[in-house]
């Protein structure tokens, strides 16, 4: 059985239109090249019925006009310029590279470190290529700031063939130059997973700008984790290239919402008993199950927790960002 891991960025080599505003960007090379990022791994994708959660406001079923047909129908058209939504924004590396990323602190952004990296040079982009746009939808936006300073993980290694702990390792924070969080507000950081024995099924959203509607924010809630069992302490899970659902660390959240290259980087979320929406985590690789011919293609998507970039979300963030919650709401 042949299985396939791809990354969640985008880029033209995939035949997605660039988004107007982006067009007199740097012509800096590309990072995210196809061959870059032809991962083989395996994994067991469970099955399970997708969980409805609260109600998020969508545009009209007439916004669906000119989506592709292959676009989920359980993922819809937000308006981005509306909290909390214009807090998530377009990520633009050079013009030529598109991810996700949110505001989680007056200057901060949190997106996937492989954004990042230019594949061409072996560095990580300067920071003057990287803008962010918030709220952007169909070339209007509700904040935008270049990056002031660059902070990826310096245990994420961008030449490594993938493995469970380097995926871990997925993520970046990234300092604006304009505190836009400051008028726009900045998605809490939610500690509910703790360990794999807290991944029970239930629901969570990722909103992100797809590469098949890059141009739309598009918010899935129709999704929940995956529940899987405890890690055997005989299972190898540093080097492995995820062999099994049940080797992932507990701070990789398995979850079968709906994703692909663009939404690298989008916010993983969780409705709080209030209704509020809190961040979890970032997705981070979308895992491919090919099954024979007469089978359906059955996809899952990987996001590093929270937990895992929080030590340097509070060595960053100002003392007036909202505290870290320490308890999960259930």
């Amino acid at each position: 059985m042949d299985k396939k891991i791809r990354p969640a960025c985008s880029n033209p080599l995939w035949g997605m239109s660039m988004p107007a505003h982006w067009q007199n960007a740097s012509p800096t090379k590309v990072a995210c090249k196809l061959g870059h990022f032809s991962w083989a791994l395996c994994l067991v994708v469970l099955s399970l019925i997708g969980a409805h959660s609260a109600n998020a406001e969508t545009f009209s079923n007439q916004n669906r006009q000119g989506l592709p047909h292959s676009f989920p129908k359980s993922r819809s058209v937000i308006d981005a310029s509306k909290a909390p939504w214009n807090r998530i924004g377009s990520l633009s590396i050079a013009g030529r590279q598109f991810c996700t990323a949110t505001l989680v602190a007056d200057n901060l952004i949190i997106t996937a470190a492989h954004c990042l990296w230019n594949a061409e040079t072996s560095s990580w982009y300067p920071s003057q290529y990287i803008h962010f746009l918030a709220g952007y939808q169909r070339d209007t936006y509700s904040g935008h700031s270049t990056a002031k300073r660059l902070h990826p993980n310096p245990e994420f290694n961008p030449r490594s063939q993938p493995n469970t702990a380097n995926l871990l390792q997925d993520w970046a924070l990234v300092e604006l130059q304009q505190p836009l969080g400051k008028t726009l507000g900045a998605f809490n950081l939610h500690a509910s997973l703790v360990s794999v024995a807290d991944q029970t099924s239930y629901a969570v959203g990722l909103a992100g700008y797809r590469s098949d509607a890059a141009e739309a924010m598009s918010l899935d809630q129709h999704c929940q984790l995956l529940p899987r069992q405890t890690p055997p302490a005989t299972t190898p899970q540093t080097t492995s290239p995820i062999p099994s659902s049940i080797a992932l660390p507990s701070n990789l959240l398995l979850n079968n919402c709906h994703g692909l290259q663009g939404d690298s980087g989008a916010p993983l979320l969780k409705q709080d008993a209030g209704g509020e929406w809190q961040l979890i985590g970032i997705h981070v690789a979308r895992v491919t199950n090919l099954l024979p011919p007469s089978a359906r293609l059955k996809t899952a998507l990987l996001a590093v927790s929270a937990l895992e970039f929080y030590d340097t979300f509070l060595s960053l963030a100002p003392l007036s960002t909202q505290p870290f919650l320490q308890v999960a709401e259930r």
